[in-house]
């Protein structure tokens, strides 16, 4: 009887089908995999959770002068493209913008050439204002091993082709099969298909776990989280470190010393390094490493001047610090975007402690000292009010709460601050939070570098990142005059948050006028809000952007970190944001662009995390 109706009969007979080739698929997928990982060798995999990162070019610093620097381009600064690639990238392609491919073969780059691309100036539309080479030369054909002489190229770069040479090199040329080059290039124009020499140029170190290897930015080509090639983070760490593995013909394999996977050039990715080389004999995976000539520090290697010494030396004592404090600043005080900084705090009339009314009072005295900011301070509480208003705080208590919980949403509070305030963005953060000067100079460069950027709407952008928790006594600085540096040095004692947790939320007005109606009455206090904002924005397709390696926002301790999550309120808001489309992109590290501060020599700059990472 079941099968009565020709039509089921079909329908079956078709899934059944389909259902065998899929087994025959995957069956042939796993053996051609398991092939390619016998292959690739024995390293010991080193378990470990690793924060992705990968550019806008920096504005020069005030008070310097553009001949002096390299990277000092243009006031108008110019804006980068580098990425990360996600191994669940399929879902979140459909809001990132596409980065154009172009190949070509190129040499190893002569001492003359260095001379005349040195001081290139780029432009935010990507064409460079010094002449450049009419046509590529192809790359040398891969030699047998030769004499150090032999394989001088010039007065330029020396082929390294024995692990012996690669320990003793320090600033080289990493060269792909097909003759480009994998460089760090600040460059958002699609047609951009060369690099100045700086921007190739890599700093490669030994450490027991394999090779470091550090670009003119300060950064580390690495591997993120989820396999992804990255750029730009300043601290050395396990993902960060490859295997140098010399083959027969002189080149070298690099792999990754945790995920295991070989950089791998591939034409069809989008930043032509593949993430997931599984193979070290393909040619992809075989790099010519060149060892630069007359080229022994950053100044000589990567254009910094000797002013920029002292941040170097410190830099390279601690290379593992979360925040460098800027060497200058980025704007001066008259230049910075006017911001609304907003809270609503737990009722201090509520506190017991003696301690934690302090550290309160310190979060307000601190923020009333940010320059072009406007601190506002959203409560119904007598005290918080009278507190706030003591420091030059804005206080008021015109926003509706939850029938229920008695609590404000997040949305009741976005709009108010957005109705008490002309400027064109406002900020909510955690009550418990420092910042420095560095938060609004970075939402002013964002500003800036997203109107420069020429695609999208560049009105629309969100701000977040992670914070810093203290682990100090909980209480901000008093001094009036080193109160800064007091931040910074807690932020250097702390450690770095979850990514999966955001205490700040920087909205441009057209951004929030654009998603308002579809942002549910989250409560306060509780969780998913976070989670739940950063994923809709992303999925939307508006600019997204992770401050954590320019906004210093430390978090002073109180105990309880996580003592919301247990409250009726937070089930509420987890429910609520479940039924309204989750938080599949809500990580920090989902942000598609990201904020990132020079750590010698101060300057902002401004990376997406996809992109090319390959140029002539």
């Amino acid at each position: 009887i079941f099968f009565s109706s020709d039509g089921m009969r079909r329908s079956f007979l078709l899934l059944g089908l389909t259902c065998l080739l899929s087994t025959l698929s995957v069956c042939v997928h796993f053996t051609r995999y398991r092939n390619l990982a016998r292959g690739a060798g024995q390293a010991p995999h080193n378990r470990g959770s690793v924060q992705g990162t990968d550019v806008i070019a920096p504005r020069p610093h005030e008070g310097r002068t553009t001949s002096t620097r390299w990277n000092n381009i243009h006031d108008d600064a110019a804006l980068g493209l580098m990425t990360a690639r996600t191994a669940s990238s399929l879902e979140e392609d459909k809001v990132e913008r596409q980065t154009g491919r172009t190949g070509g073969n190129h040499r190893p780059l002569q001492q003359e050439d260095w001379a005349k691309r040195r001081d290139e100036v780029v432009s935010a539309t990507g064409h460079t204002t010094a002449k450049r080479d009419s046509a590529p030369t192809p790359a040398p054909e891969l030699q047998p091993r030769r004499s150090t002489a032999d394989r001088t190229i010039g007065a330029g770069a020396t082929k390294i082709q024995t692990a012996d040479e690669l320990q003793n090199a320090q600033f080289v040329l990493l060269q792909c099969s097909v003759g480009q080059y994998i460089a760090a290039v600040p460059l958002p124009s699609k047609d951009h298909v060369r690099a100045p020499w700086h921007q190739k140029v890599w700093r490669m170190k030994s450490y027991s776990e394999g090779y470091s290897i550090q670009g003119w930015h300060m950064g580390y080509l690495s591997q993120n989280h989820w396999g992804g090639t990255a750029l730009a983070r300043v601290d050395v760490h396990t993902a960060g470190m490859w295997k140098a593995v010399v083959r027969a013909d002189g080149t070298f394999s690099l792999q990754n010393a945790v995920h295991r996977s070989y950089l791998t050039y591939d034409a069809k990715h989008k930043r032509l390094l593949s993430p997931k080389g599984l193979d070290p004999e393909s040619a992809g995976a075989r790099f010519q490493i060149w060892a630069v000539q007359n080229c022994t520090n950053i100044v000589s290697c990567w254009g910094y001047t000797a002013e920029d010494s002292p941040a170097a030396e410190r830099y390279a004592q601690h290379p593992r610090w979360k925040v460098h404090p800027p060497v200058s600043n980025h704007y001066l005080d008259a230049q910075l975007l006017p911001l609304q900084l907003f809270t609503s705090p737990k009722d201090m009339s509520s506190i017991s402690s003696p301690h934690l009314q302090e550290a309160q009072r310190s979060v307000f005295r601190l923020w009333a000292r940010l320059p072009s900011v406007t601190g506002l301070i959203l409560t119904h509480d007598n005290m918080t009010k009278r507190e706030a208003s003591q420091y030059g705080l804005l206080v008021d208590s015109e926003f509706p709460v939850h029938p229920t919980y008695n609590q404000p949403t997040y949305k009741a509070l976005f709009d108010r601050a957005f109705e008490m305030t002309k400027g064109d963005v406002a900020a909510f953060s955690n009550g418990d939070i420092l910042y420095v000067r560095d938060m609004p100079e970075t939402v002013t460069f964002v500003q800036e570098s997203l109107q420069k950027l020429g695609e999208g709407k560049p009105s629309q952008f969100l701000v977040v990142g992670v914070r810093i928790n203290s682990g100090g006594s909980g209480v901000a600085p008093a001094s009036d005059s080193t109160w800064e540096s007091e931040v910074y040095k807690m932020a250097e004692n702390g450690g770095s948050f979850q990514e999966n947790a955001e205490d700040y939320f920087v909205v441009s007005r057209d951004l929030w006028n654009t998603v308002r109606g579809e942002v549910p009455d989250l409560i306060v206090g509780g969780v998913a809000f976070d989670n739940w904002f950063v994923s809709k924005v992303v999925a939307l397709g508006h600019f997204v952007i992770d401050g954590t390696n320019s906004i210093t926002a430390v978090h002073l301790d109180h105990g309880n970190i996580k003592g919301s999550h247990m409250k009726p309120k937070s089930k509420y808001n987890t429910d609520l944001a479940a039924s309204h489309g989750g938080w599949s992109f809500g990580y920090v590290s989902h942000a598609p662009w990201f904020t990132y501060r020079n750590p010698v020599t101060g300057a902002l700059s401004l990376w997406k995390r996809r992109g090319r990472l390959v140029y002539l």
